[in-house]
């Protein structure tokens, strides 16, 4: 049998059990059933938190760590320097004394979910994600194996988390470390999202053996919008000693480019070939035995796109 309760809350842990009414006005026992949490409300775009503002009351992420010593928290522990030195009050990290420090006890098991959950309207064609974090954790000794680490998922709305995420697939892992060396910036281009529910998992995993600390924390957190779509995959290919073509990929519908090369050794200006219909250039006259770096941009009426990764 089933049965569908409306009016619940938001990011709220529900628990429920069952039992027959008998004849008589008796009653079976009860069955053991497991709890639910009803999914948080998607934020809406553009996002920018910077855990400053009423931190402790901050329901942007719905925090998931079942019996584990380390979850994440919201609170004042740590916070990323800004440009001018000076040092932010609050930020979201990993604690194993309910928020008062940026701490965890790595002989505890953990798996921790922040989760945050975002529509994606279809009336835009690209969306940034950026967000600062700093990080330790424990590496093997030869650093090929991350035993305790940070990790940033892009998951479909309706996935189920599982105990150990990295279970899920592989293309949907955006960002995995379990050393930063101070605060770092994390920025991508999210594809493939227009018109649809994702949520992002900011995930921590630590073992049952050695560690480093302080483990994670997040700062900063942005997703904006862009209506002129940033190219990408640019590659190189009939590569001579004096010549060689460049392509790449429009992620939208733009037919204006403009191209950017120069030796990847001297500190020269770009040189700009304005390229239309296809997004590819030839290029001629180069230097044999000699390193160039390169990108591109789509040009969207006054509005151009962000430049696409460099290319060397």
């Amino acid at each position: 049998r089933s049965f569908t309760i409306g009016n619940l809350d938001p990011n709220v842990l529900y628990y429920w059990t069952a039992r027959t009414n008998c004849p008589g006005g008796t009653h079976s026992n009860a069955i053991q059933v497991p709890t639910f949490r009803t999914p948080n409300v998607p934020v809406e775009l553009e996002y920018y938190q910077d855990f400053e503002t009423n931190s402790e009351s901050i329901s942007d992420f719905t925090f998931i760590s079942g019996t584990s010593e380390n979850e994440w928290k919201i609170g004042a522990a740590e916070g990323k320097p800004d440009e001018n030195g000076g040092t932010s009050v609050h930020s979201m990290y990993i604690s194993n004394d309910g928020g008062i420090s940026n701490a965890y006890t790595w002989n505890s098991p953990s798996d921790a979910y922040a989760v945050l959950n975002v529509e994606f309207p279809n009336d835009l064609v690209e969306y940034h994600f950026d967000f600062d974090y700093k990080v330790n954790g424990e590496l093997s000794y030869d650093g090929d194996i991350q035993y305790d680490y940070f990790s940033v998922y892009l998951l479909d709305y309706d996935a189920v988390l599982p105990d150990y995420i990295d279970d899920m697939q592989e293309d949907a892992l955006l960002y995995k470390t379990a050393f930063s060396n101070g605060w770092q910036h994390f920025s991508s281009v999210l594809l493939d999202v227009v018109g649809t529910s994702k949520k992002i998992v900011f995930y921590w995993h630590d073992d049952t053996s050695q560690g480093t600390n302080p483990p994670a924390a997040i700062d900063n957190v942005s997703i904006t919008t862009s209506s002129c779509a940033q190219p990408s995959s640019l590659v190189a290919n009939n590569v001579s000693d004096v010549s060689a073509t460049v392509r790449w990929t429009e992620n939208a519908t733009s037919t204006s480019w403009t191209f950017y090369y120069k030796k990847a050794d001297e500190a020269t200006d770009y040189q700009a070939i304005p390229v239309s219909s296809t997004p590819m250039v030839e290029l001629t006259s180069l230097d044999a035995n000699t390193r160039y770096e390169c990108y591109a941009v789509a040009n969207c009426g006054e509005t151009p796109s962000d430049p696409s990764a460099h290319y060397i």
